[in-house]
C-alpha cells in the first residue's frame, strides 16, 4: 500500500521524536544505546535485499553509488527485539525535497537496524541511530573514551551491548553510568539505591566503566539516590520508569566537592565586580587551574576542587610582571595558601587590589530626545586605559548594564582610568512589539577620577552607532 500523505507527515515526526542522531541537513540530538534500544519497536541486524525507490548519487571523486529505500525488504541475521520472523519489511523515508533528505540504504549490505513503529507498520529515517556494519575502527583515545561509548558508538560497541541484554525476561534494563565532568572520564564505586513499589530496593555500583546495570527491573516508576564517594558530589534524573522490554539511562554528573569563595576589594575595601581571578593547585605540577569572574558585589567561587591546598591570584595585563598573590601580594613566598577540605566551602576570602586602585561610582539617565526615559536601554562602559602607570600592570574591566524603568544606570570604575560609555536601544512601533530598528546616544569619553559622576545620555542618532574599538581604529590608535 502505497503511504498517504498523512501518513508521511506522521513518519516525519515520529522519526525526530523517536529516534534522534546525525542527520544531514537535519538537527538531531545524539542518543545512548540504551536509548536508542528502548525506544525503538524493533531492533536487528540484517541484510538488505532492496527497496521500492531507487536513487543514484555521483560523488565529486567521480565514484557512482546506487541507494535504495521506500518499501524495503531485510534479510534477518540477528534479532534483538521485536523481530518473530526470518525476513522484515521496513519503510525507509528519505524525505526527498526537505532539508532532512538523505539517500537510503545499500542493497545487499549488512546494517543494525533499529526501527519504529506506526499504525503496525516499521519505519526509519534521518534521525534514525540505524547504521551500515563496517569492520571495527581503532579505539578512541582515552580522553573520549566514556563519550564514545555513551554517545558516539560504533556498530561493534552496539553489538556487544545489545547481545549482553537478556533475550528472555520482564521488564526493562537500567543502566546507570557516572561520569567526572571535569575530564569525561568514567566515575568508579559511586553507588545508587533505586527504589520501587513497596519500597522494593535495589543498589548497584559503578564499575571502572563507569556503569551498573540492573536487568528484568519490573515495569514501573522508580526514584534513583545517588551515594557521593567522600569529596565527591554531582547531579542525575531523580526518578524514571521501566516499560516492559525497555532500557532507560539515567547519568550522573560527578565532581569534586571542594569550594574556595570570597571578595575582591578594591583600595579602600569596597567591592571590585568584573575581576577575573585564577586558582591553582599547590603541587609541582600545579595539575588544577580555573578562572572566575567576580560579580557586581565582588563575590567569586572556585568550585569542584578536590581537597587540597590552592593559591588564589591575578595575572597582571604584562606577562613580565609577577601575579598578585591572595590576600594580595607580589610575592609569591608570601602568598597565603588556602586549604579546601571535602564536602565543605572554604572559610571567605578577602582577596584585596593595591590601594592605588580604587572604585568610583558613575551614575546616569538615558533619555529620549523630548526628555522622556528609557527604559531598558544597554550601557556599556568599556576600552578602559590607564592613564599613569603604576607598579602593577592592572587590566580594568569593561561593564556593561542596563537601565531601568525609569532610565537610570548605575557603574562602578576605576579611579585613574578613562573609558568609552555608550548607551543604545531598540525602538519599536507604537502600541506594538514590532522592531523598527535601533538608536544610540554619541560615545562619551570619562575619566573616573575622585569625585562621583553623573550623566545623561540622550538617544539622538540611529543605528547602533560606533563602539570604543572604532572610534580608536579611527583616530589611528592601536
Amino acid at each position: 500500500m502505497k503511504p498517504t500523505a498523512k501518513f508521511m507527515i506522521a513518519i516525519l515526526s515520529l522519526l525526530f521524536v523517536a529516534f534522534a542522531d546525525t542527520a544531514y541537513g537535519c538537527s538531531c540530538k545524539d542518543l545512548s544505546l540504551c536509548e536508542a534500544y528502548g525506544r525503538a519497536k524493533t531492533v536487528f541486524v540484517g541484510r538488505m535485499i532492496g527497496g521500492t525507490e531507487k536513487s543514484t548519487t555521483q560523488y565529486p571523486s567521480g565514484k557512482i553509488v546506487h541507494y535504495e529505500a521506500g518499501k524495503s525488504r531485510f534479510e534477518v541475521e540477528e534479532a534483538f527485539k521485536g523481530v518473530s520472523g526470518r525476513e522484515v519489511i521496513v519503510f525507509i523515508n528519505t524525505m526527498k525535497n526537505s532539508s532532512c533528505e538523505w539517500e537510503g540504504f545499500l542493497p545487499g549490505e549488512r546494517y543494525l537496524i533499529f526501527a519504529s513503529d506506526y499504525n503496525g507498520e516499521l519505519i526509519i529515517g534521518p534521525c534514525t541511530p540505524s547504521r551500515l556494519i563496517v569492520p571495527q575502527q581503532p579505539d578512541q583515545n582515552e580522553s573520549n573514551k566514556f563519550s564514545g561509548k555513551h554517545f558516539y558508538w560504533d556498530t561493534e560497541t552496539a553489538l556487544t551491548f545489545l547481545r549482553s541484554i537478556p533475550v528472555s525476561g520482564i521488564g526493562g534494563r537500567l543502566v546507570v553510568s557516572a561520569v567526572r565532568k571535569k575530564e569525561d572520564l568514567p566515575a568508579k564505586g559511586v553507588a545508587f539505591v533505586i527504589t520501587g513499589a513497596g519500597n522494593s530496593q535495589y543498589e548497584v555500583v559503578t564499575n571502572n566503566d563507569g556503569d551498573a546495570v540492573i536487568d528484568n527491573l519490573p515495569p514501573g516508576k522508580y526514584s534513583v539516590k545517588a551515594i557521593w564517594p567522600k569529596g565527591y558530589a554531582g547531579t542525575h534524573q531523580a526518578e524514571i520508569e521501566i516499560k516492559e522490554r525497555s532500557c532507560n539511562d539515567v547519568l550522573a554528573q560527578v565532581y569534586f566537592s571542594g569550594v574556595i569563595n570570597g571578595q575582591v576589594l578594591d583600595g579602600q575595601g569596597q567591592p571590585a565586580q568584573s575581576i577575573s581571578l585564577q586558582v591553582e593547585s599547590v603541587s609541582a605540577e600545579k595539575t588544577f587551574t580555573d578562572t572566575v569572574t567576580s560579580d557586581k558585589n565582588g563575590k567569586f567561587e572556585f568550585t569542584w576542587l578536590s581537597a587540597g591546598k590552592y593559591r588564589v591570584y591575578l595575572r597582571p595585563d604584562e606577562d613580565a610582571q609577577p601575579n598578585l598573590f591572595y590576600p594580595g601580594v607580589s610575592d609569591e613566598t608570601k602568598a597565603e595558601v588556602i586549604t579546601v577540605a571535602t564536602d565543605k566551602k572554604s572559610d571567605e576570602v578577602k582577596f584585596k587590589l593595591p590601594t592605588i586602585f580604587k572604585t568610583q561610582t558613575i551614575t546616569g539617565k538615558v533619555v529620549w530626545p523630548d526628555g522622556k526615559p528609557v527604559a531598558d536601554a544597554y550601557i556599556s562602559f568599556d576600552c578602559p586605559i590607564e592613564l599613569e602607570p603604576n607598579e602593577f600592570k592592572f587590566k580594568a574591566p569593561g561593564l556593561s548594564t542596563r537601565t531601568d524603568s525609569q532610565g537610570n544606570f548605575k557603574l562602578i570604575g576605576f579611579r585613574g582610568f578613562s573609558y568609552s560609555l555608550k548607551a543604545d536601544a531598540f525602538v519599536r512601533e507604537p502600541n506594538t512589539q514590532n522592531y523598527q530598528g535601533s538608536v544610540h546616544a554619541p560615545l562619551v569619553k570619562l575619566i573616573v577620577a575622585d569625585e562621583p559622576i553623573e550623566v545623561r545620555l540622550v538617544l539622538t542618532e540611529t543605528g547602533d552607532g560606533p563602539n570604543c574599538d572604532d572610534d580608536k581604529r579611527q583616530r589611528g590608535q592601536n
